[in-house]
């Protein structure tokens, strides 16, 4: 591969993953805006503790791995060893989903008995269970990040945002709350 067109892979997938940042940013505060604004303070702050939760158990755990992967894989690609990218890869993806499948039981486990710490609910560690299980599929986009195929990446955020909103406006308007608020959250988990 030339180093120019090198170059412009690279700023091309920057202005992607650029804007991808972006929407995810501005979707998300209109996001927390309208839940603010429907249900009130109360509700954006279980939310955010929640998920909050769920962030911190996933990256804790998760070892940085997502982003890590994403340099060993462009490395292979840059050697345009396939081997090597399917390799990396799919042992990375084996051991996220073995510690996000492990950390989301517990969490559903401390949950489901009932358990609580402080203002920390059984209802919201499960649903921190399902954010960290949820996390497997960012393996996804480190994969196409490492391929400079960002542009997916970008696509899956405005799908996203553009599910998120209309979906937790509805369920906090239905009385779901917090959880709806967090169930909207997590389409983009």
């Amino acid at each position: 591969m030339v180093a120019k067109h090198s170059a412009r892979s690279i700023i091309r997938s920057s202005l992607w993953f650029y804007l991808r940042s972006i929407t995810n940013l501005v979707g998300g505060f209109i996001y927390w805006l309208i839940i603010s604004v429907i249900a009130g303070a109360s509700v954006v702050g279980l939310t955010s503790a929640t998920v909050s939760l769920a962030l911190l158990i996933a990256n804790i755990v998760l070892l940085g791995t997502e982003t890590s992967v994403q340099k060993f894989i462009g490395h292979c690609i840059g050697r345009k060893d396939k081997e090597c990218v399917s390799r990396y890869f799919w042992s990375t993806f084996a051991f996220i989903i073995a510690v996000s499948t492990v950390s989301a039981a517990i969490l559903f486990a401390l949950g489901l008995e009932g358990l609580s710490y402080g203002r920390i609910t059984p209802q919201m560690l499960v649903l921190a269970g399902l954010i960290v299980l949820l996390n497997v599929f960012n393996a996804f986009d480190s994969l196409l990040i490492a391929h400079l195929e960002v542009k997916p990446v970008f696509l899956g955020a405005v799908l996203g945002q553009l599910a998120r909103i209309p979906l937790g406006a509805f369920l906090v308007l239905n009385g779901w709350g917090w959880v709806g608020a967090t169930i909207g959250y997590m389409i983009l988990a």
